[in-house]
């Protein structure tokens, strides 16, 4: 959008001028574009700047920050995208439109529960496309460890947001009991795999290909559509994540172990909790009353 902007304009597009920043976001407001993907370009022009080799000028331009604050509040921040948290109900209405025993069913209930009760991004489970062939989850990323009551499986990530040194994150999914159950899951998913060898792929089509986020994401909304769950467009990969962090905090877990179970750096976690606003509203008497009713 950069290029195009400056090739249009007669600019010179590198080393960047600030003026020629401020030139650019004056035509994103033009555009009634969000304020958003403005910074977006912007931290893009950022990188590649430093990238062909010209100095970091962050500090040096003063009046772009200044141009971006106004630009807030003549666009807004835009309208955030509702995404809906898939919660146990839901992951029972699929399961019902389910046949376990056809392998692609098996599967998909066990990226489903794994996705889940381990609070991960889809793209822990399902990469974005097969560049990075080191990104698609293999079978021996899979342990399970105990037994009875006890037992759990250990996934191993092979990329995460929260480890970008790649010095592997582990994940711990104990039995559950319930129809949601990541290790019975991933269990009959594995029973179909056969003799398959621990650096195949762990989530794989028919023709041996893996599966990609964007298959995911077909699939959720298909299967919100079938089992009659309201709004399935408002589903999508990261509904898993939402949808376990919100069960924590519902289930009274303490947010510390909440930040630990989804492995979040930061406080951002905070974002993830759907919270109904009969709770909130049932936070006035706990005011008054000092106690839980």
């Amino acid at each position: 959008m950069f290029l195009k902007f400056c090739v249009e304009n007669g600019i010179d597009p590198f080393p960047v001028r600030e003026c020629d920043l401020m030139m650019f976001c004056a035509e994103q407001v033009r555009l009634d574009h969000a304020v958003s993907t403005a910074k977006s370009y912007l931290t893009a022009i950022y990188s590649f700047n430093m990238r062909l080799g010209f100095e970091p000028y962050h500090k040096e331009f003063r009046a772009l920050p200044n141009l971006v604050q106004a630009m807030k509040r003549k666009l807004g921040l835009g309208k955030r995208r509702e995404r809906l948290p898939i919660t146990v109900d839901v992951l029972v209405a699929f399961r019902n439109c389910m046949d376990m025993s056809r392998a692609d069913h098996a599967m998909l209930w066990a990226m489903f529960t794994t996705a889940f009760l381990g609070v991960l991004r889809s793209g822990e489970l399902a990469p974005k496309s097969l560049t990075v062939t080191q990104a698609v989850p293999r079978i021996a990323s899979i342990a399970f460890t105990g037994s009875g009551r006890d037992e759990y499986m250990s996934f191993k990530l092979v990329v995460s947001k929260s480890d970008p040194f790649r010095r592997t994150v582990t994940v711990h999914i104990g039995k559950t009991g319930h129809t949601v159950c990541a290790v019975a899951a991933m269990k009959h998913w594995l029973s179909f795999r056969g003799k398959a060898a621990c650096d195949d792929y762990l989530f794989v089509h028919a023709d041996g290909q893996p599966f990609l986020y964007n298959d995911l994401l077909f699939i959720i909304k298909s299967l919100a559509t079938i089992a009659g769950v309201p709004s399935p467009e408002k589903y999508s990969g990261h509904s898993f994540r939402s949808g376990g962090a919100t069960a924590l905090a519902n289930a009274g877990v303490p947010l510390y172990r909440i930040k630990l179970m989804g492995r979040w750096l930061s406080d951002a976690y905070e974002l993830y909790v759907r919270t109904e606003p009969t709770t909130l509203a049932a936070c006035a008497r706990v005011m008054v009353t000092g106690k839980e009713t």
